[in-house]
């Protein structure tokens, strides 16, 4: 099954908003059946992991974003992101740093949250990433 982008970003909204909203759905469902239609794509391990933080079991979510996610032609970035989430969770800063730094070369929303995860300040950093984005609109 090959769904279109716009099926794909659908399933991946109501996954994450069933999520954030703490519905009473088990949304897993969501995120399995977008590893199986798009296995090319990180959507399902980055939901999966989330759910994985959630319930406080980080180890699953690194093994799903190792495994599943990082490795991916789309979304890797993503999943990369939330992998440096993770292992700042568990205290592994160092290789949080590094997955982070990984990223520099890749400006966009999953560089600014990763940047922002390992900061040890991230409002300060937030605001200056900011200025910048805002200085370069200009």
């Amino acid at each position: 099954m090959n769904p279109s982008a716009n099926d794909l970003k659908l399933l991946t909204e109501i996954g994450f908003s069933g999520m954030l909203r703490r519905a009473d759905v088990d949304v897993a469902p969501i995120f399995e059946a977008l590893r199986w239609c798009c296995p090319d794509n990180a959507a399902g391990a980055i939901g999966l992991s989330l759910l994985a933080l959630m319930r406080g079991d980080p180890s699953t979510a690194i093994g799903l974003l190792e495994s599943e996610g990082i490795n991916k032609k789309q979304s890797r970035d993503e999943a990369k992101a939330m992998l440096v989430l993770a292992r700042k969770l568990v205290g592994q800063v160092d290789q949080a740093q590094e997955l982070a730094g990984d990223l520099t070369g890749h400006p966009g929303p999953a560089q600014r949250f990763a940047a922002l995860v390992v900061s040890e300040d991230g409002t300060e950093q937030a605001q200056d990433e900011s200025r910048s984005a805002q200085a370069a609109a200009e």
